[in-house]
């Protein structure tokens, strides 16, 4: 298991992804669907999440259909 100090800051969280949540960041849904022409979708719709899911909470993972 991690350190307390290893785990990223909840406080900061608005601020670490502000691009993202605002649409900009190519790890954005919209910006995504811009460069490849298609929506992508949530990896996790597909396949379940570790039982550690402090990480994948802040990795923004999807799947791309071809």
């Amino acid at each position: 298991m991690a350190s307390p100090e290893n785990h990223p800051d909840p406080d900061r969280f608005a601020q670490r992804f502000r691009l993202v949540l605002e649409g900009e960041s190519t790890l954005s849904y919209r910006q995504i669907h811009a460069a490849i022409g298609t929506w992508p979708r949530s990896f996790w719709e597909f396949t379940e999440k570790p039982d550690e899911r402090w990480a994948w909470n802040h990795a923004p993972l999807v799947w791309i259909p071809k």
